[in-house]
């Protein structure tokens, strides 16, 4: 199961879809969560949402884009590079967002 499935198909959700102009994929995500249906999910969740929702691409690329989204918006942020990232990827990104915010 991908987040984004989980993240689409719980009802107090369905606002921030909406928001993204996606509320019309509610009903069906959250029908196939429960019947169990999260490969399908995957498959039904649109790339566009995922690049609204989700920053995606090398840590030189996500970094200024983090920056550029949350700054005076967020006081912090919370990644989750998945388990296939290393402590290098990590740091990679650390550099980029620091290099970002102070440039």
């Amino acid at each position: 199961m991908c987040s984004s499935d989980l993240y689409s198909s719980t009802p107090a959700y369905r606002p921030v879809l909406e928001m993204h102009g996606f509320g019309d994929i509610h009903p069906k995500l959250r029908a196939m969560s429960r019947r169990g249906q999260w490969q399908e999910m995957a498959d039904a969740f649109p790339d566009e949402l995922v690049s609204e929702l989700a920053l995606v691409g090398a840590p030189e690329e996500v970094g200024p884009e983090l920056v550029r989204r949350y700054r005076g918006v967020a006081r912090r942020v919370s990644l989750n590079l998945g388990p296939e990232a290393t402590p290098a990827t990590h740091r990679a990104l650390l550099r980029a967002v620091r290099r970002a915010a102070t440039g």
